[in-house]
């Protein structure tokens, strides 16, 4: 969901690549996460084509602080490719129990904060004891801003 304008987006699983999970929307929409972390996006407009987020992905999981880079590349309106770096900080918050779908368990809070310039962002994990991102606050780029994500079920 785009919390800005309330836009809701059903998606369901349409491809798998070792951690990489593509999930997919009927009118062709698409959104793939590495570990329940957003690592590229199609169909929303100034996509994000790419990313390097290695490093992220394993703190969050892990549910540990951390200081890190994030690379995103993004398609730009003439069909160019633009790259940001963005320097992150990943804190660890308290614990929150998750209840939604089929979803029922405690989760640590993970919050991460990142900046280049003028260009800044939060994004939000509830991460379980085994890893898993149970839902989100994700940024996607300038122009979309961020998605709330939610799974009913693992």
């Amino acid at each position: 969901m785009r919390p800005e304008t309330k836009a809701v987006l059903a998606i369901s699983p349409v491809g798998r690549n070792g951690d990489y999970v593509t999930w997919g929307s009927a009118p062709g929409q698409g959104l793939t996460f590495q570990r329940g972390v957003l690592a590229n996006t199609r169909g929303l407009g100034d996509d994000l084509m790419a990313s390097r987020i290695d490093t992220a992905v394993s703190a969050i999981t892990a549910r540990r602080n951390a200081t890190y880079k994030r690379e995103h590349t993004y398609l730009g309106d003439l069909g160019q490719n633009t790259s940001l770096v963005v320097d992150c900080t990943l804190t660890r918050g308290k614990t929150e129990r998750v209840s939604l779908g089929a979803i029922n368990a405690d989760a640590v809070i993970m919050k991460e904060s990142c900046r280049r310039g003028e260009i800044a962002f939060n994004n939000v994990y509830w991460v379980d004891g085994n890893g898993r991102v149970l839902k989100s606050s994700q940024w996607v780029g300038q122009r979309i801003g961020s998605l709330a994500i939610q799974n009913l079920r693992l």
